[in-house]
């Protein structure tokens, strides 16, 4: 259910998760605001002359001024842009990142919560060398901001390998080696616990 009335406008800090081309000129961004994951449609914003050209990157943070029409988000205006697109540019490895962030938030974040919002951009401006280790402290304090994550839940030896990254340091966590069945089977039981809980 929207929480914007169809006619009044309304200003939000959004991220860009992904982008479409609709026909030759316009696009549609899914984007993350106060709205929760919603779809922007931009208007020429593919041509060069538009005022939202290389706005609506994917990664992409920004202040928006918009208006909600029928559950589509309609850009007015765009302030305060910080280029997180730039960042995925450095190595395919921080590109392959970041979309592994966003396709996180697509399939997770139902609502908007600001610290969830903080947490979620933290991950896409962090260089991550071990994807692993870090993909899963990202489902960790997702599961800690919605008050759904518990230790006890999981098995002996997924318990043992999470409380390892939830306990560890950044620089720890960076050189963490970890058994690819076992992160399978983390991974799942992780993304069990989310669907069931939600």
């Amino acid at each position: 259910m929207s929480i914007i009335s169809p006619s009044m406008s309304s200003k939000a800090r959004i991220l860009v998760l992904k982008r479409f081309l609709a026909g030759d000129e316009d696009l549609i961004a899914k984007v993350y605001g106060i709205f929760g994951i919603e779809s922007a449609f931009v208007r020429k914003g593919v041509l060069p002359e538009s005022p939202f050209f290389g706005i609506f990157e994917p990664f992409n943070m920004m202040e928006l001024c918009f208006e909600e029409k029928n559950g589509i988000v309609i850009p007015l205006d765009v302030s305060d842009l910080e280029p997180l697109s730039y960042l995925s540019l450095e190595s395919y490895q921080r590109y392959l990142w970041m979309s592994a962030v966003a396709s996180f938030i697509l399939k997770y974040a139902q609502f908007y919560d600001e610290k969830l919002f903080s947490t979620f951009t933290f991950y896409l401006k962090k260089r991550v060398t071990n994807v692993k280790a870090f993909y899963l402290r990202l489902f960790i304090d997702f599961m800690n901001a919605l008050g759904i994550y518990n230790l006890n839940v999981f098995g002996e030896e997924e318990r043992r390998l999470l409380h390892i990254i939830e306990s560890s340091d950044e620089k720890y966590l960076s050189r963490l080696k970890i058994d690819e069945l076992l992160y399978r089977k983390t991974l799942k039981a992780l993304e069990e616990r989310i669907q069931n809980s939600l």
